[in-house]
C-alpha cells in the first residue's frame, strides 16, 4: 500500500495539480501582467503621441477620421456617407462606423472615444487569449510569456493609437477561434465529434484519477451500510459539469455565441470570412454541422445586411474601400494570370515577414502531431488548423497591409496557435528538452533555428514601439494641417486624395478624388476608366476651388488636367503613416492661384518645425 501511494504521488507530481475540475491554474498574475504591460506602454505611446503634435490628440492613420466623419453625419442628417445627402460607401468597416454612430447618438461624440474604445477591445483581447490559455498551457509562466507577447507583436498599444476596429475584430476572431476550437476534440460531452453519436459518460475509478482525462474524481459515495458498489448513476445526455464538457442540453448557449462572435467579426472587418471558412470547414469536419450552420448564418447577416442596405441607396454589395483596394483579379487572360501568381500566393507569402515564420512553424508543428494523432484532434490542433488556414486564404486572396491594420488578428492568432500547440508536443513526449539539448550540436541548431523564426516578430514589435507615435506626427505634420488650413481659409469645395481629417474638420464638401467619398469616382475607378477628362469634369461640376494631392498617385490615363496651376507643396519630415511626405496644393486657375497662394503664406508661419513649405513662384 506505501509504495502504490508513493508512486501515485510520484506521478501526480509530474503532471498538472488536479482537481475534480481538472488541472489548477486559479493565478490571475499572467492575465494582470499582461493588462499591466499593455497599460503602460501604451499610455507611454499615447504621451509621446502628444508630445509630437503640441498636445493634440490626433490618430494615427487618416482612415480613423473617415469614421469619426461618417459617425457625425449618420447621425447629423441620416445620410450614411461623408457628406449630408450624398450616400458614400467608404467605411471598410460598417459595423465600426455604426458603433461609433451610436455612441454618437447617445451623447459619446468625443475624440478619444475610438481610443478608449480600444483599450477596451484590447483588454477583451487578451482575456480570451487567457481563457484558451489556462486549458493549453501548462504553467502561469508560459501564460505570461504569449500574454506579453502578444501585447508587443500585433502590437497593441500601435493599434491604439490608430484608432480603428483593429483590436476589436482581433478579440471577436480569438474568442471565436477559442469557442470553435474546442469542437476538435474526439468526444465531448458526450457527443462523438465523428460520427455525432452520444457515447456513455468515460468511466471513473473508486476515488482516484479518470481513465482517459487523468482528472481527479470524488471517491464514491458511501451509505451508512458500506460503499456503493457503483457510481452514482449519470444520464448519457447530462453536462459533466466537473470536466467542463459541453453536451447537447448545453449546446445551445454555444450555437448563439457562435453566431453572435461570427456577426461581429465580419461586420467589423470583411477578412473575418477566411477564419469563419477555416472554422466552419473544421466544424464540418468534425460533423458539426449546427455549429457549422450557426458560423456560416452569423457571419452572412452583416455582409448580407450591408449589401442590400447598400444596393438599395445605389451603391455597392461590398464597401468601396474593400473593392478599390483589393481589386479582383484577371484570370481569363495568360498576363492577368501571370499578375496575380507574382502579387499573391507563395511569392506574397514570403515578401511579408513575418508570416513566413508562422506558417512554418504552424505546419511543423501540424506535421508532428499527426505522428501521434492522425485525424490532428485536440483543441490545440484547432486552433493549429483554423490559424493556418486562415492566414493561407487571406495571404492568397487580399495582399494589402498598412499600419498592422489588417493582418494584426493573423499574427495574434498565429502566435496563439503555435503557443499551444508546442506546449501540447511537449506534454505528450513528441518532443521533450531532454531530446533537444542532447547532443549538443542538436540544441546549437535548433536555438538557431528559433531565434531565425522569431526575428521577424522581434523586428516588428521594435519597430511598433515608435511607429504609432510617429503616424501620429505624420498625420498632424500631412492631413492634420491641410485641414486646418480649408477650415481656416474658405467654405468652398475642395478635391483631396486623403478626405478622413480634412471631411471631419473642415467642413467643406468634398470630392475624393480616390474614390471612397465620391461613388461617381469609385464606381470609375473600378470599371478602370477613370482619366484626366473625369477629374476634370467632375471638379468642375462640383465647383471645386482648391485641391490637394499626392501628384505621384496621378499619372498616365489619370494625370491632373493641365489647366490646373501649382501653387506650393508641403514636404513633412514624418512619413511613418502616409503614402508620401509632400503634398501638393492646386488652383484651377490663374486667379485662383493667386488667392491660394496668399492664403498659404498667411497660414505657413502656424505650422509645425516639421512641415517645409515651398512655393512655385518662389522657385522661378
Amino acid at each position: 500500500m506505501g509504495l502504490t501511494r508513493r508512486l501515485a504521488g510520484d506521478d501526480t507530481i509530474r503532471g498538472p495539480r488536479m482537481s475534480a475540475r481538472g488541472p489548477v491554474r486559479h493565478s490571475h498574475l499572467p492575465l494582470a501582467l499582461a493588462l499591466l504591460v499593455f497599460g503602460v506602454v501604451t499610455a507611454a505611446s499615447v504621451e509621446s503621441a502628444l508630445a509630437r503634435c503640441d498636445g493634440h490628440l490626433v490618430y494615427a492613420i487618416d482612415d480613423t477620421y473617415i469614421h469619426l466623419a461618417m459617425a457625425k453625419t449618420i447621425v447629423n442628417s441620416g445620410t450614411w456617407g461623408i457628406w449630408p445627402g450624398q450616400a458614400a460607401f467608404a467605411s471598410s468597416s460598417p459595423g465600426w462606423t455604426l458603433f461609433l454612430a451610436v455612441l454618437r447618438a447617445f451623447g459619446a461624440s468625443s475624440l478619444w472615444m475610438p481610443l478608449v474604445l480600444n483599450v477596451i477591445a484590447g483588454i477583451a483581447l487578451l482575456a480570451g487569449l487567457d481563457a484558451a490559455a489556462r486549458r493549453l498551457l501548462e504553467t502561469d509562466r508560459a501564460r505570461s510569456w504569449l500574454l506579453v507577447a502578444a501585447v508587443f507583436v500585433m502590437p497593441m498599444p500601435a493599434l491604439v493609437l490608430l484608432g480603428m476596429e483593429t483590436l476589436a475584430h482581433a478579440a471577436a476572431v480569438v474568442w471565436l477561434i477559442g469557442l470553435a476550437a474546442r469542437a476538435n476534440d474526439r468526444t465531448e460531452g458526450g457527443v462523438h465529434s465523428t460520427t455525432g453519436t452520444m457515447t456513455p459518460p468515460p468511466h471513473r475509478t473508486e476515488g482516484g484519477v479518470h481513465s482517459m482525462t487523468g482528472t481527479m474524481t470524488p471517491p464514491p459515495r458511501r451509505t451508512e451500510g458500506g460503499v456503493h458498489s457503483t457510481p452514482p448513476h449519470r444520464d448519457a445526455v447530462t453536462p459533466d459539469v466537473e470536466a467542463g464538457s459541453f453536451s447537447p442540453s448545453s449546446n445551445a448557449p454555444r450555437l448563439i455565441t457562435i453566431g453572435v462572435l461570427s456577426a461581429i467579426a465580419a461586420a467589423l472587418r470583411y477578412e473575418s470570412l477566411f477564419v469563419v471558412t477555416a472554422v466552419v470547414a473544421l466544424l464540418l469536419a468534425r460533423r458539426r454541422r449546427t455549429l457549422a450552420a450557426a458560423a456560416i448564418v452569423g457571419a452572412a447577416v452583416p455582409v448580407v445586411a450591408y449589401g442590400l442596405f447598400s444596393w438599395a441607396h445605389g451603391g455597392p454589395w461590398l464597401p468601396d474601400s474593400l473593392l478599390l483596394k483589393a481589386q479582383p483579379p484577371d484570370l481569363l487572360s495568360l498576363q492577368g494570370l501571370m499578375l496575380f501568381l507574382a502579387d499573391k500566393g507563395l511569392p506574397a507569402l514570403f515578401a511579408q515577414p513575418p508570416f513566413p515564420s508562422i506558417l512554418i512553424v504552424l505546419l511543423a508543428l501540424l506535421v508532428l502531431d499527426t505522428w501521434r494523432r492522425p485525424r490532428l484532434e485536440g483543441e490545440s490542433n484547432g486552433w493549429l488548423l483554423i490559424a493556418a488556414g486562415a492566414i493561407l486564404l487571406q495571404i492568397h486572396l487580399v495582399n494589402f497591409e498598412w499600419m498592422y491594420r489588417y493582418r494584426a488578428f493573423l499574427v495574434v492568432t498565429g502566435v496563439a496557435a503555435g503557443a499551444f500547440a508546442w506546449s501540447d508536443t511537449v506534454r505528450h513526449g513528441v518532443l521533450s528538452g531532454t531530446n533537444l539539448r542532447q547532443p549538443w550540436p542538436r540544441y546549437a541548431g535548433f536555438l538557431l533555428l528559433a531565434a531565425g523564426l522569431t526575428f521577424p516578430l522581434a523586428v516588428r514589435a521594435l519597430d511598433a514601439l515608435t511607429r504609432g507615435p510617429r503616424g501620429s506626427e505624420a498625420i498632424y505634420e500631412q492631413q492634420y494641417q491641410v485641414a486646418r488650413f480649408f477650415a481656416a481659409s474658405g467654405s468652398g469645395p475642395v478635391a483631396v486624395n486623403d478626405i478622413g481629417a480634412v471631411a471631419y474638420y473642415s467642413g467643406r464638401f468634398v470630392v475624393d478624388l480616390f474614390g471612397l467619398g465620391t461613388p461617381e469616382i469609385a464606381e470609375l475607378r473600378r470599371s478602370r476608366s477613370f482619366s484626366t477628362a473625369d477629374i476634370a469634369r467632375i471638379t468642375r461640376r462640383a465647383g471645386v476651388e482648391v485641391a490637394v494631392v499626392y501628384e505621384q498617385r496621378f499619372t498616365g490615363a489619370t494625370s491632373l488636367p493641365s489647366s490646373w496651376t501649382r501653387v506650393a507643396r508641403w514636404r513633412s519630415s514624418e512619413a511613418a503613416s502616409v503614402a508620401h511626405d509632400t503634398v501638393a496644393f492646386f488652383a484651377m486657375d490663374r486667379e485662383g492661384a493667386d488667392r491660394l497662394e496668399a492664403a498659404l503664406r498667411r497660414f505657413s508661419p502656424g505650422l509645425p518645425a516639421g512641415v517645409t513649405v515651398m512655393f512655385d513662384r518662389d522657385g522661378r
